[in-house]
């Protein structure tokens, strides 16, 4: 028989808490499986996986805006475009377009996903 505690976190990996648009349930939040949308547990995962590199490459920007290319501005917008609108449910593209962002923070700030900061992102003095 497997620990309660272990069988709660196993089935909680697959659920998820989202409230990304405006047919969250009950207005609060889809939680489960999958959402009222029909978004699965683990694209949901993926959104915010994607949202958070953003955060990071946006963060990566602070004290390096001349590094700043209109390509980086594009998949900006398409990351943003991606999780904002709730129509893309492609886990593939989501993935492609984690690693693409993460890929472009890595040449903005090389130094970055090595830095013992606390910070996250890593000034590049020039």
């Amino acid at each position: 028989m497997m620990n309660k505690a272990i069988e709660k976190e196993k089935d909680m990996d697959n659920k998820m808490f989202c409230y990304q648009c405006e047919q969250t349930a009950g207005c609060t939040g889809c939680t489960g499986n999958t959402g009222v949308c029909g978004k699965s547990a683990n694209t949901a995962r993926l959104q915010d996986e994607l949202t958070g590199a953003l955060i990071g490459l946006a963060r990566a920007t602070e004290g390096n805006e001349q590094l700043v290319t209109e390509e980086m501005n594009q998949l900006v917008l398409e990351g943003l475009f991606t999780t904002i609108t709730n129509v893309n449910f492609n886990d593939e593209i989501l993935k492609l377009l984690i690693n693409k962002i993460e890929d472009t923070k890595k040449k903005l700030v090389p130094n970055c996903f090595t830095c013992s900061g606390s910070c996250g992102r890593t000034i590049i003095l020039i």
